[in-house]
């Protein structure tokens, strides 16, 4: 849907979004268990067609709970400076190990930065 349309529906999804985007990912989550209830995501449709493919894989991963963009690595769906000439329609190597890290048993919701990363590391060494 173009954002024109939408934007006085959902007011609350592009309250802090001034710049023009491709699409957005907005979670929400129970603040105690840190499980994700639900999800919207807003895809622009007025962007060529390898553009709105690229946009559906990032949003649909960010609406899973990897939220941020990466500004390296660029063949990542988290790349974040893309440009027309970077399609990215399927998961990388390194996505699909970064998605696999998130949904690994051990991994639990709520992990602080230290304990997060010390799971990780455990993971990582099978």
């Amino acid at each position: 849907m173009e954002r024109e349309r939408l934007e006085p529906l959902m007011p609350d999804l592009f309250e802090n979004i001034e710049t023009e985007i491709n699409g957005i990912a907005d979670i929400r989550f129970d603040t105690e268990t840190f499980n994700i209830s639900d999800a919207r995501i807003f895809i622009d449709i007025l962007q060529p067609k390898e553009s709105i493919e690229t946009t559906i894989l990032e949003e649909i991963t960010q609406s899973i709970g990897l939220m941020n963009n990466l500004e390296k690595y660029s063949n990542s769906v988290f790349y974040e400076n893309k440009v027309d000439s970077i399609i990215t329609v399927e998961y990388s190597k390194m996505d699909k190990e970064i998605i696999k890290i998130l949904y690994n048993p051990k991994m639990k919701p709520g992990l602080d930065y230290n304990k997060a990363e010390k799971v990780i590391k455990q993971i990582l060494k099978k």
